[in-house]
């Protein structure tokens, strides 16, 4: 018989008065609640026969309970494909950051050297 999803309500999360530890919604997602009553969303499951966990956030801000289920439901889809969820979330920040620091020092050199007079100037910064 398959584990049940979905055991968490949104209602008894908010209203209850959660003791410390970690409440579980099935499918590897759970609900951390710290001594002092924080709570987030953690993800754990199984990668290369290793138990990994990963934080998907805050609740209820920024991450709601329907938010931390897609998240958790994007994990389990990498693990299925042999992926690090951890591992391609950051791949794809780096992706969408912008322009590194050589691309940006190249371009720097390039505009800055029209004004150099003497090639050596231009050479000392093209290391």
């Amino acid at each position: 018989m398959a584990r049940a999803l979905n055991k968490l309500s949104d209602t008894a999360i908010r209203v209850k008065e959660l003791s410390p530890g970690r409440y579980g919604d099935g499918g590897g997602l759970y609900l951390h609640v710290s001594p002092t009553g924080n709570k987030s969303w953690v993800f754990v499951g199984i990668k290369d026969g290793k138990r990994m966990e990963r934080g998907l956030g805050s609740y209820p801000k920024p991450v709601s309970l329907a938010a931390a289920r897609e998240k958790a439901t994007e994990c389990r889809r990498l693990l299925k494909a042999g992926l690090d969820p951890a591992h391609v979330e950051a791949d794809d920040a780096v992706e969408a950051s912008g322009p590194t620091f050589a691309e940006c020092a190249t371009d720097l050199i390039a505009e800055v050297g029209k004004g150099w007079a003497n090639a050596k100037h231009k050479a000392q910064w093209e290391m």
